[in-house]
């Protein structure tokens, strides 16, 4: 009978669940290789603007796909050479630190890699609660504090 009730309620609660936010579906005459130019231009104006900077940037690069996209685009519109950062990970399941340094070598950027243990994580653990001004359940947050030391 408990669980009876238990459900009902939940039950209820889906009924009134309603989407935060709902796309709207935009028309267009436009081919795909049309659209897929046009989003490829507003993403490269996008990362140049964000990354316009009169010292030498450097980029956290995980080996994933977008921080491997970002920074390809800011080397290819940057007269200097580029600095790229990875964390090397004890962890071989979490560890992207060959791809981020295949990337690095062929956009051309002057690559720099730290290795993470889980000595350093227990350090750099205590340090983040000193400089995090509420909680935050960030899993990269001990790899950017540690990267940017």
């Amino acid at each position: 009978m408990i669980y009876s009730d238990i459900n009902t309620n939940f039950i209820d609660v889906l009924k009134e669940i309603k989407p935060y936010y709902e796309p709207k579906q935009i028309l267009t005459d436009d081919d795909e290789l049309t659209l897929i130019n046009k989003i490829r231009t507003l993403t490269q104006e996008k990362i140049n603007d964000a990354y316009m900077s009169d010292v030498p940037i450097g980029i956290f690069l995980s080996g994933g796909v977008d921080s491997s996209y970002v920074s390809k685009i800011i080397s290819q519109n940057r007269p200097e050479q580029i600095q790229t950062f990875s964390l090397r990970f004890s962890n071989k399941w979490t560890d992207e630190a060959n791809l981020a340094m295949l990337h690095a070598s062929e956009i051309g950027s002057l690559h720099h890699e730290v290795i993470f243990n889980d000595n350093t994580l227990d350090f750099y653990l205590n340090k983040i609660y000193e400089h995090l001004d509420e909680p935050m359940a960030n899993s990269s947050s001990s790899n950017t504090l540690y990267i940017s030391c």
